[in-house]
């Protein structure tokens, strides 16, 4: 598995972070680090445009940093 880092700009309150994080969970992603504050989530995982592409849909655009 690698590390990302992936930039989230449209991430505003804990309702985003709650989104985000079921989201990351049906995906079976365990380890991940949301930070509302920086707007960025760091995960652990093998199936990164699986991830960004939900996010999208989802209505988050994503840029990977890592």
């Amino acid at each position: 598995m690698k590390t990302y880092r992936l930039s989230v700009p449209d991430m505003h309150c804990m309702h985003c972070v709650k989104t985000i994080t079921k989201l990351l969970e049906d995906a079976h992603i365990k380890d991940f680090t949301i930070s509302l504050e920086a707007k960025s989530i760091t995960l652990n995982t093998d199936k990164i445009n699986e991830i960004v592409n939900s996010l999208s849909e989802a209505g988050y655009e994503t840029t990977i940093e890592a």
